[in-house]
């Protein structure tokens, strides 16, 4: 049976207060739907370049109308970004309408799905990856723990012990049960996926993970590292103004990172990036270790600013000793907008300061992006 619905087309609406519609045209093959209630959601499907892969789909807006006879206009208030196909190395951004037109017969069960072209902004290639938004962290974990107050330094301390000690007694229960009878084991099984001493492998790692993102985040505690103010909704309230960030914009460091550290810091870099990073989810292993893993995968990063001071005394606030503006008309020319179809998939816009040290673990803060002039980066 044909599809009812001849030809379709799409176009984004930005009002004066910066709302999101899209204004669809389409035109229906037969008049039989005239008068019939329809609901019209726009929708954009991430599917994950895997051999296991976990898509999503999101409804970035509805809206009920009355069906005309031909041609047809609707226009859907947006929730969230703005909508655009794109075509990454690990996903693929797909957009289009679902159009339930309410009346089915034998043969049309399901509402139409119609396919919508909205081409993503034209960018320069790029090709800085992970090493930009992840550079390795060198660091002495001696001198850094002495950059510690008493407290986190213990802290810390008994964190590794703590680690170091599940983390062997689960390699000696994989041991036990890797050489014991099926009857005999205590907590991993023959029969699964893997034998146990693999799969207590497997387990010490998640726990040697979870164990040090704690260890890191306490060692980091020799400085505090926070947002500034252009980047918080104090700023915006007590000047009156929107606090958007567009291709125009200069902004001091000291806006938008401050810090200040208890210990002196010597060759300190700060440095701010961005990038697009694609977003999704895969499964992996079978059994009873199958699992569901979300991935961010940088692409398209750069370099915003970069500085090295021999010395901070301590004490110093950061934003004294890095008072230089930074353009971010480089940013809108080669990065894309933000278009996630939910939380864990799509494409997402990332920036982050970092303060890194030699001898320290590394600063890490992620800036937030909802000040940025979507409009901009097309």
């Amino acid at each position: 049976m044909n599809a009812p619905v001849k030809s379709a087309a799409i176009e984004i609406l930005r009002s004066e207060k910066g709302s999101l519609a899209a204004d669809i045209q389409f035109e229906l093959v037969a008049s039989k739907y005239k008068g019939v209630t329809a609901t019209a959601k726009l929708e954009l499907k991430t599917i994950v370049n895997d051999g296991r892969p976990v898509h999503d789909t999101g409804t970035l807006g509805m809206k009920t109308f009355k069906v005309l006879s031909g041609a047809n206009q609707v226009k859907i208030p947006l929730m969230g970004n703005f909508p655009y196909e794109y075509v990454g190395e690990q996903i693929r951004n797909d957009l289009y309408l679902q159009l339930d037109l309410g009346k089915r017969g034998v043969f049309r069960k399901k509402p139409e799905r119609v396919d919508l072209v909205i081409k993503p902004p034209e960018k320069p290639v790029a090709s800085g990856g992970e090493d930009i938004v992840d550079p390795g962290d060198e660091f002495s974990l001696v001198r850094n723990l002495r950059a510690l107050s008493g407290s986190d330094r213990i802290i810390t301390i008994g964190l590794l012990l703590v680690a170091g000690i599940i983390i062997g007694i689960n390699t000696l229960i994989g041991v036990h049960d890797q050489f014991s009878p099926e009857y005999q084991t205590i907590l991993y099984s023959h029969h699964d996926d893997g034998l146990p001493l693999g799969q207590a492998g497997g387990v010490d790692a998640l726990i040697a993970s979870g164990m040090w993102w704690a260890i890191r985040k306490r060692l980091r505690r020799y400085m505090k590292f926070h947002v500034g103010p252009r980047l918080t909704g104090v700023w915006r309230r007590l000047r009156g103004e929107s606090g958007r960030i567009t291709k125009t914009t200069s902004i001091q460091v000291g806006d938008v990172v401050r810090g200040r550290s208890r210990v002196a810091l010597e060759q300190a870099t700060l440095r701010i990036v961005a990038c697009n990073m694609e977003c999704g989810q895969y499964v992996r292993g079978s059994g009873s270790s199958q699992r569901t893993v979300s991935f961010s995968t940088p692409v398209r990063s750069m370099i915003l600013y970069e500085k090295t001071i021999p010395e901070i005394p301590a004490g110093t606030p950061l934003h004294t000793c890095f008072e230089e503006s930074i353009e971010l008309a480089p940013l809108f020319a080669q990065l894309y907008p933000p278009c996630m179809a939910s939380e864990t998939h799509g494409l997402k816009l990332y920036w982050e300061a970092q303060l890194i040290h030699p001898d320290f673990v590394d600063q890490e803060l992620v800036l937030p992006t909802t000040f940025f002039a979507v409009e901009d980066f097309f």
